[in-house]
């Protein structure tokens, strides 16, 4: 990654919202009005936790309210905590909307190749760290059971 493209998503006005109903909302804050107690929201999307077939946790971009083509009215006292989004989140929350673009650009076809390539990678990736992960954990048994029989 670039770094004008790095200073670019770290720059993003997005933030993370934990609202009364216990959904994690990420989305562009366009203005706040404490007199009127609300907050007007951009592209919100709910994150939700999914565990993957490595037992891990990622979080997974729906839009909130897809039918939302203007700006969302949302009552702070409705947020129960608030922080801006971190780098990662950031990126998520700009390759799903670069992702979606692409979606109704490329034709059916170019779209599932460029995601096939993206599966690809990431599953030689995965299996690189499943791979390094074992050899680790097998060496660290060897280690114990060669410390274990001078016992």
């Amino acid at each position: 990654m670039t770094d004008d493209l790095h200073n670019y998503i770290q720059s993003l006005p997005v933030r993370l919202y934990r609202m009364i109903d216990g959904s994690l909302i990420l989305a562009e804050e366009s203005q706040r009005n404490i007199k009127n107690n609300q907050v007007l929201l951009q592209k919100p999307l709910q994150l939700y936790p999914v565990v993957t077939a490595e037992l891990q946790m990622q979080l997974i971009c729906v839009p909130w309210m897809p039918e939302l083509n203007e700006l969302l009215k949302i009552r702070l006292s409705d947020i129960i905590a608030e922080s801006e989004a971190s780098f990662d989140q950031k990126f998520k929350y700009s390759r799903h909307f670069l992702m979606t673009y692409l979606q109704k650009l490329l034709s059916a076809e170019e779209y599932n190749n460029i995601i096939s390539e993206q599966c690809t990678a990431h599953a030689k990736t995965s299996e690189a760290q499943i791979g390094a992960a074992k050899s680790k954990l097998f060496s660290e048994i060897e280690k114990q059971d060669k410390s274990q029989r001078w016992q």
